[in-house]
């Protein structure tokens, strides 16, 4: 039996009432050594000491393993750790790939490994990899029969046999099994959840909102039976006592004293905080902001890294750089070794006060690992010949021994007499109830902004039907979560940035309503130097603006460049009829593409000649531009390349689906709420009670990345989805055609939308566009654009300052006001 526990409320969930009447063994089994960690706190509290066992699934399957191979036949077989199989295959890759580049060769082996969570069918594995599309990717078989005839099994393997084995032994199990703290499940790993389930209890919990806002492939629902209707993440302001305070990266250490001092009497001789970063991982950046000594943090692989980094540099300097391929040829392994043992003599003889204890950990896995691979080396060597040193081999065994190193510490810090723990949302399960706990979400924009690994379409249609695909906007939901039961307990404190309000919604959840008032910006800054155009700076918003995209993305971008444009009603535009200007060729393109299909004509070469050429013509009359004959016969030659290859795609559009209807330069109708915005769609496109929306771009800088896609940093797509009467259920792809590459492009498809016989009709169209399918809820992300335009829009309103803050250096690079802006006066971002 496999019941997934669903909670509410993370504190009563700790309190364990579902395992009250369980009287056996109860087995915690964890993703990582720190949620074992966590959750044996939590067990001792609760339950019965001598009955309680926490491991790490990787730990379990190990020790389970042996039941196994200690069964007649299975003799055998020997489990390798992922350093081993980094080893093997590492060997193994250089003489198959010899010419290949060495930094493949991770590539190849992080693919294997992702793959192998995915499926222990050879056939299966070997269609995958066909669909990766990457010749070099091929020797990742070879990996995968090698293991087998060596009779070597990972992790992978190790947990299709113990499913096999759950699932072919008789009796029921008198201990039960909680998964606790997996934030995803592959496969393999669920069905070995559901194995124990025949032979025993087995309790999965996963917060509820979750569940209720999962998609239908997501990994819960391989446990569970899906959710029947898919649920918007809310957040109820109500359940939350915390206090909001809203403070700069500079002010932070102070803020942090300060709420010590309020919130800790000078009684306490012990006092006791908790700060929390809304990260999966803490970095020394992060660490170093903390104003206090005597704190507690884990942090991964940074107490060996630097010296394994030194000691490779000598490996480097003294075997390969400057050193001719003659000389190579005559190193070997044992050169290495000798090295490596010299220089570990040298630091075993130091006295015991400057004796680094760290570089002699290193030195000794180092020498073993260096003998390791040798030694797999020699049993594919005919002529029993040493390993030559390469850089490929010092490489790998850098790669090998950072595996092999610990790599996660509790370090203390000793000094004041405030003491506590720095920590990441991985280790929240064991946040104490009487502590004084400090959220600091100051440059945590992107927290919730997680990027999925990319699979080509039919790659991803094949491992979805074997087993769930990692969602990466899943884990971020679950974070959002922990964050969220961090704010429901007494004593917490969140400090957070102004621009993180601004630019992650998430956070607008957990303001009080005396946040919500507007910051004077005009005080903030009242000490700072004065705004040298100050005694321009005298106009407001107009009251009867009407927002558009390339309005709003100008606010975002600069509070001054808007203000020029409009406010100031400053055309700094460069203009000449003897020029054509980028924005000019780009109208001109649009027409072409747009009179080529209004027009009827079918394809031929003189056609869409003849079609291109007399807008060309049209449009420098129109305009009164005289340019001269070099300049009139490139530009129609660019805008005459641009423009076909947007035909083409389209052309490509309409092959696939013959009964699509184009619609050019669309002014969409507006949502009844919103009266003050305006904006026009390049292309509509109608078939089958579907539709899609397109906007031409000129180049790649003119569309953004996937990553500022989402993270709104460029506004115009979400503009039209979200202020215009479209219907979302209906829309099947959406994005920037790149007229200068189309492969370039920056367009998604929804599965669930196209459904997947119209998907392998539009395929060759979004083949040529490189299209991606959409892994978010658009109407989630719709909402959150709202509320994200809503802020831009409410502070435009109060701005009074316009003060030359561009939000990147590359705003200022392309801008046109750029010689006569006073950028940084009176600003409080540093760009130059």
């Amino acid at each position: 039996m496999v019941e997934v526990i669903l909670w509410d409320n993370h504190e009563d969930l700790c309190k364990l009432h579902f395992l009250k009447e369980e009287k056996n063994k109860i087995n915690f089994i964890c993703p990582s050594p720190d949620s074992a960690d966590d959750v044996r706190l939590i067990a001792q509290k609760y339950l019965e000491p001598f009955q309680v066992h926490t491991t790490t699934i990787s730990n379990f399957i190990q020790k389970e393993l042996k039941k196994v191979t200690s069964l007649p036949g299975n003799e055998d077989y020997r489990f390798l750790h992922k350093a081993e199989i980094l080893m093997h295959f590492g060997i193994l890759w250089k003489r198959l790939e010899p010419k290949s580049p060495d930094y493949l060769f991770l590539k190849v082996y992080k693919l294997f490994s992702e793959l192998r969570s995915y499926t222990l069918d050879r056939d299966i594995f070997a269609e995958a990899l066909e669909l990766s599309s990457k010749d070099s990717f091929k020797s990742a078989l070879v990996f995968w029969d090698y293991m087998k005839n060596n009779l070597y099994i990972d992790e992978h393997d190790a947990i299709g046999r113990m499913s096999d084995y759950y699932l072919e032994a008789d009796g029921f199990l008198e201990d039960c099994f909680v998964f606790w703290g997996f934030d995803f499940m592959s496969g393999l790993q669920i069905d070995f959840v559901k194995s124990i389930g025949e032979r025993a209890k087995v309790f999965v919990p996963f917060p509820k909102k979750v569940y209720e806002a999962s998609s239908f492939n997501d990994w819960i629902n391989w446990i569970r039976e899906p959710v029947k209707e898919q649920k918007k993440l809310i957040f109820n302001k109500n359940e939350y006592g915390h206090e909001v305070r809203v403070v700069s990266n500079e002010s932070l250490g102070k803020e942090i004293k300060a709420i010590c001092g309020e919130r800790l009497s000078s009684e306490q001789t012990l006092k006791e905080i908790e700060i929390i970063f809304p990260s999966n991982e803490l970095d020394f950046t992060k660490i170093s902001k903390v104003p206090f000594n005597s704190f507690f943090f884990k942090i991964k692989n940074n107490l060996f890294q630097s010296v394994l980094e030194a000691e490779v540099n000598k490996l480097s300097d003294k075997f390969i750089v400057n050193r001719s391929n003659d000389e190579l040829l005559n190193l070997d392994c044992d050169n290495l070794i000798n090295f490596l043992e010299v220089n570990l003599k040298e630091e075993l003889l130091k006295e015991d006060s400057i004796k680094s204890l760290r570089k002699i950990k290193v030195l000794l896995s180092l020498i073993k690992n260096v003998k390791k691979i040798n030694a797999i080396h020699l049993t594919f060597s005919n002529d029993q010949a040493d390993l030559k040193i390469t850089p490929f081999l010092i490489k790998l065994l850098k790669n090998v021994t950072e595996l092999d190193l610990p790599r996660n510490f509790s370090i203390p810090l000793v000094g004041s007499n405030i003491r506590g723990v720095i920590k990441d949302l991985k280790s929240t399960d064991s946040i104490k109830k009487e502590t004084l706990k400090i959220v600091i979400a100051i440059g945590e924009s992107n927290c919730f902004s997680s990027s999925d690994e990319h699979f080509s379409e039919d790659l991803f249609e094949l491992l979805s039907s074997i087993g769930p695909i990692k969602r990466a906007s899943l884990l971020d939901d679950i974070n959002k979560i922990r964050v969220s039961e961090v704010l429901k307990k007494d004593e917490t404190v969140l400090l957070i940035g102004k621009e993180d309000l601004i630019n992650e919604p998430f956070w607008n959840n957990f303001k009080k309503e005396k946040e919500n008032e507007p910051l004077n910006i005009k005080s903030i800054n009242e000490n700072r130097k004065s705004d040298i155009f100050k005694e321009v700076i005298e106009g407001r918003l107009p009251s009867d603006l009407f927002w558009s995209s390339s309005s709003l993305q100008l606010f975002y971008d600069c509070k001054r460049k808007f203000y020029f444009k409009y406010i100031g009603g400053i055309d700094s535009r460069f203009k000449s009829n003897e020029f054509l200007g980028y924005d000019q060729k780009g109208i001109i393109e649009h027409r072409i593409i747009e009179t080529f299909f209004n027009s009827g004509s079918s394809w031929s070469e003189g056609n869409f000649l003849e079609i291109a050429y007399e807008e060309y013509k049209d449009y420098l009359k129109k305009e009164n531009i005289n340019l001269s004959p070099f300049d009139h016969k490139k530009n129609f030659l660019e805008i005459f390349n641009f423009s076909r290859k947007g035909v083409d795609s389209i052309r490509s559009l309409k092959t696939c689906l013959p009964n699509t209807i184009l619609k050019f330069e669309q002014v969409p109708e507006k949502k009844k709420n919103m009266k003050n915005v305006k904006g026009r769609i390049d292309l509509i496109t109608f078939f089958d009670d579907l539709l899609g929306i397109l906007d031409f771009k000129r180049s790649a800088a003119g569309k953004p990345s996937k990553k500022d896609f989402f993270e709104f940093k460029n506004v115009q797509m979400w503009f039209y989805l979200s202020n215009f009467i479209l219907d979302l259920e209906k829309i099947a792809f959406f994005g920037f055609i790149n007229l200068d590459e189309l492969g370039d492009s920056l367009i998604f498809y929804r599965l669930e939308v196209l459904g997947k016989e119209t998907l392998k009709e539009i395929k060759p169209f979004l083949s040529i566009i490189n299209a991606k399918p959409l892994d978010y809820d658009l109407q989630e992300k719709v909402d959150s654009f709202l509320d994200f335009q809503k802020k831009l829009m409410n502070e435009a309103c109060i701005e009074q300052d316009f003060f030359a803050s561009p939000r990147t250096k590359k705003v200022c690079s392309y801008c046109d006001y750029k010689n006569v802006c006073d950028k940084n006066q009176g600003s409080e971002n540093e760009v130059s």
